[in-house]
């Protein structure tokens, strides 16, 4: 998704608290790569389960179809 920042390898490794807290600092600053790309997808979130978004339109038609199944 592009929001991730990288600050130790492997699941286990453990960061430097140092450059944990710079890597911190530098992704929430200004207009880091990273935080734009949050800005993004949050603004497509939001847009999506608005009304007549993506989402919205999804779940109307996913009612609509389970309205129509027939039980016997």
């Amino acid at each position: 998704m592009g929001v991730g920042v990288k600050v130790c390898e492997g699941a286990n490794g453990v960061p430097d608290s140092a450059e944990l807290g710079k890597a911190i600092a530098e992704s929430m600053s200004g207009e880091a790569p990273e935080k734009v790309r949050a800005k993004e997808l949050r603004d497509k979130a939001v847009a999506a389960v608005g009304d007549g978004g993506s989402s919205s339109k999804d779940l109307d038609e996913l009612v609509k179809e389970l309205g129509q199944i027939k039980v016997r």
